[in-house]
């Protein structure tokens, strides 16, 4: 059996004072860690990021960078 995950990356940040999608954990956005692990997930054959339009373009460029941008 195959599952599909949905990443919620479309808050604003306000409590924290910044994005924390994009906030850098040893070196690489927060985003970027939680695609990783969920590619590592065999059974999943689908990844949805959505992403609110504030944050768009650095989210557009953390999944060029995993080869996840297929349709945005």
């Amino acid at each position: 059996m195959t599952s599909g995950a949905i990443v919620v990356a479309a808050g604003r940040g306000e409590r924290m004072g910044f994005d924390k999608t994009l906030a850098l954990l040893d070196g690489r956005p927060a985003l970027r860690h939680v695609l990783d692990h969920l590619l590592a997930v065999e059974a999943l054959s689908e990844i949805i990021v959505v992403a609110s339009a504030a944050n768009i373009d650095p989210i557009r460029a953390i999944l060029d960078e995993s080869s996840l941008a297929r349709s945005i």
